[in-house]
């Protein structure tokens, strides 16, 4: 049984390292690519997240918020070490989290200076807040021309989760969202499409018939997130 820790990645992503880990064991870790390696893709981040299949029993305590001592005046959120948008750490208070996860802690810094990133961690240990809020403070600090951020799913019901906890995070932001998937109409996509939302958070199936039809524009994309990325691969995208 693996011990529930992430194993992280950070720098220029090669071409050797897009074959994800399935599994890790040990304390988080946080290594840089060789700065002699260059990434091919055409854009300023990417994120890729790879889930465990041994991954039924719940977070490790080790995981959870250390509370902080009954003796302390004024209780001190763990995010404001990372000199956050004061409206996404509102966002974040709001959500309840207190204190960074191991995942969050060990990416958190890496992301915010725009590194390419490779996660590995069970599901419910706080990986999508992990690559969403360094997505949310980039945004309210320079909202650009959205959108500036896509996030590929595998699933409908994945997608939809990544959605609602980046919706949630940005609640107190004017940072705006979409959700593209099959199995639905188009056309509540297609029209939130055409408000130029920030964040596009999408199914690789639907996304390519909506670029196909001319109704999704990449070119202004800062930062790209492959979520489950070798539940993906093993479904062909």
């Amino acid at each position: 049984m693996s011990d529930g820790f992430p194993s992280i990645t950070t720098g220029s992503l090669g071409p050797a390292q897009r074959s994800l880990p399935r599994r890790t064991t040990g304390p988080p870790k946080l290594r840089h690519a060789s700065k002699h390696q260059k990434t091919s893709y055409p854009i300023a981040v990417v994120w890729a997240w790879t889930i465990r299949r041994d991954c039924n029993a719940e977070p490790s305590p080790k995981h959870r918020s250390i509370p902080m001592p009954e003796t302390a005046k004024r209780p001190t959120n763990g995010f404001a070490k990372f000199d956050l948008h004061p409206n996404l750490m509102r966002g974040i208070q709001n959500a309840g989290f207190d204190n960074p996860r191991p995942i969050q802690a060990a990416t958190l810094p890496a992301a915010l200076k725009g590194e390419d990133i490779l996660g590995l961690a069970q599901t419910g240990t706080g990986k999508t807040a992990g690559f969403a809020i360094p997505i949310l403070e980039r945004i309210a600090r320079d909202p650009g021309h959205g959108p500036t951020a896509l996030i590929l799913a595998p699933t409908r019901e994945l997608a939809s989760q990544i959605a609602e906890e980046i919706r949630t995070l940005a609640s107190c932001t004017r940072i705006k969202g979409v959700t593209i998937y099959g199995g639905v109409g188009q056309r509540p996509q297609v029209a939130s499409l055409r408000q130029r939302p920030d964040i596009i958070v999408a199914c690789p199936g639907r996304l390519l018939d909506l670029i196909g039809q001319g109704f999704v524009k990449l070119g202004n994309i800062q930062t790209l997130v492959l979520d489950e990325a070798d539940h993906m691969f093993d479904m062909g995208f």
